[in-house]
């Protein structure tokens, strides 16, 4: 049929001509609707904040005399999704450099968490042996160059008491953070990898979002109190360094947010 008002011709069997109401018109069905998902996630304005956020962590990183590699990749990574979707265009390989990104930091905190394991064992070794031998104890306790004796014998009493112990400790640590990086890192980093193989598979199946997204949470609050308890100063590099490590925090917050607004859901 042609519509008399303005010459389109549609179907019989609507009643109206849709190109007049275009109200009217059938609604145009997704042919892929996890992209449609992640891509309304990337173009959330909170996204844009994340990517500004990353970036001030990536610069007071920088300045505080690091050089967050890692971080820097991630956050050139988030710009090019952003800008892509931005243009209604949503291709997985950004996706894809993320997800290998964030693998890179689970594989790297297990060498962390082994180097922090091996110290803790070599300390644990180094101080039992000292503790055997009372004039070698005496010239490390020396090296501290405490001038107060009370506190340099109080320094020896609790090498001698807890040295093993603290060996021990150091140990814990390590194991701790195993066990986060298992229940943690790998979750964020199994859903990472499902976002953008639902894309390439045109199907939804956004795995550990709920997950993810709490240790997300977890990840920033730990950030947040770490930075403050292992600032090195209150100098310039000590400031930037807590400034970069709570941008960090807060992408890891607002990254939580965007999971359980457009993701979560379908975990």
């Amino acid at each position: 049929m042609k519509c008399n008002n303005c010459g389109f011709e549609y179907d019989d069997s609507l009643r109206v001509c849709p190109n007049c109401e275009p109200s009217l018109q059938p609604a145009a069905i997704s042919l892929n609707p996890a992209a449609d998902k992640v891509c309304a996630a990337i173009t959330d304005g909170l996204f844009l904040v994340m990517c500004i956020l990353m970036s001030a962590s990536c610069l007071c990183g920088l300045l505080a005399g690091g050089l967050p590699t890692l971080n820097i990749l991630f956050t050139i990574f988030m710009w090019l999704a952003y800008a892509q979707a931005r243009k209604g265009i949503l291709d997985s390989t950004h996706l894809r450099s993320l997800s290998g990104t964030t693998f890179a930091m689970y594989v790297i905190n297990y060498v962390a968490a082994g180097l922090v394991a091996l110290a803790g064992l070599m300390i644990a070794f180094v101080l039992s042996v000292l503790v055997q031998n009372p004039v070698s104890l005496e010239e490390v306790t020396s090296l501290i160059e405490i001038e107060n004796p009370v506190i340099s014998q109080f320094v020896t009493n609790i090498i001698i008491k807890f040295g093993g112990l603290i060996g021990f400790v150091i140990v814990i640590i390590a194991v701790l953070m195993i066990v986060i990086n298992i229940l943690g890192y790998n979750k964020i980093h199994k859903f990472a990898k499902s976002v953008y193989q639902s894309i390439d598979m045109n199907t939804i199946g956004f795995q550990n979002a709920k997950t993810a997204k709490v240790w997300l949470y977890i990840i920033a609050a730990f950030t947040i109190v770490s930075a403050i308890l292992n600032m090195p100063n209150t100098e310039f590099e000590g400031i930037v360094y807590l400034i970069a490590e709570i941008c960090f925090a807060l992408t890891a917050i607002f990254a939580g947010v965007l999971i359980g607004k457009y993701l979560q859901e379908e975990n």
